[in-house]
């Protein structure tokens, strides 16, 4: 009964109740609007469930509001001069919370969050991503295409059993992620697999 009492019907009501969510955002501006109301909503999802995943869509819509927002802060707006500054200071904090997100996810075990960490350089999660190899944890299309990813340039035939395998992971009706039919394209060209690269 208590969470009918906690819905917020509009992102300025959540942002009255809980002002922590939006503090430092580009509030009541026209720019990167639909990155920030996603950004605000996602903050109130881990403020009720903070777990990793949780903390890593809010990693992810922090970075789509960065990307709005390096350009938004270079626009000079010709009536009220103080938006620019409002613009850069949301930046900054921005780029903070980037740096806070990625220490809070350096220990978590979720695959989809060591393959990040991997892809953003860290050597340690690309080790941690291998080690989980044939492991249930891995057992998803997306994951096995960055798996695939891996062996790529070392081992040509591994790389098609597990691009072939990802395939197979998949239920009826779900989205195939492009990428691994394109990745099984070329690599199929590449090996002169002329009939599988059209098929």
């Amino acid at each position: 009964m208590s969470g009918c009492f906690e819905r917020h019907r509009t992102t300025d009501s959540l942002c009255e109740g809980y002002p922590a969510l939006c503090k430092e955002l580009n509030v009541n501006d026209g720019q990167c609007r639909i990155q920030r109301t996603t950004l605000i909503w996602q903050r109130y999802d881990v403020l009720k469930n903070p777990t990793d995943q949780e903390k890593f869509k809010e990693l992810k819509d922090t970075q789509k509001y960065i990307y709005c927002l390096e350009y938004a802060a270079r626009i000079e707006p010709t009536e009220l001069k103080e938006r620019k500054t409002i613009r850069m200071n949301a930046l900054y904090d921005s780029y903070n919370n980037i740096t806070r997100l990625n220490n809070e996810l350096a220990s978590s075990s979720d695959p989809e969050i060591i393959y990040y960490r991997w892809s953003q350089g860290d050597e340690l999660a690309q080790n941690q991503f291998l080690e989980l190899e044939g492991k249930p944890e891995l057992e998803t299309p997306d994951l096995q295409l960055a798996l695939a990813s891996y062996y790529i340039s070392k081992d040509k035939d591994k790389t098609y059993q597990l691009l072939h395998h990802a395939l197979s992971l998949y239920r009826k009706n779900e989205v195939v992620n492009q990428e691994i039919i394109k990745s099984l394209a070329t690599l199929s060209q590449q090996q002169e697999k002329l009939k599988e690269a059209y098929i």
